[in-house]
């Protein structure tokens, strides 16, 4: 009889789901930035967004696979 408790997937769910809103949220500014082009930090925006998207994604991913073994 195992006394390890399993622990909830919640936070990690709620960290992908931030992570693929993050990545969304980059793409657009992207798209804001080229299209209007007036020297808006948007494109700078769209970058760190991505990264802290892709960074979120993963690490919550990673949680959700070390949880399930």
């Amino acid at each position: 009889m195992s006394h390890k408790r399993r622990a909830p997937v919640a936070g990690p769910v709620w960290g992908l789901a931030f992570g693929v809103l993050m990545m969304a949220a980059s793409a657009a500014l992207w798209w804001l930035g080229s299209n209007l082009g007036q020297g808006l930090p948007a494109e700078s925006l769209a970058v760190a967004a991505l990264l802290v998207g892709v960074f979120t994604f993963v690490c919550a991913a990673r949680e959700i696979a070390r949880n399930r073994r």
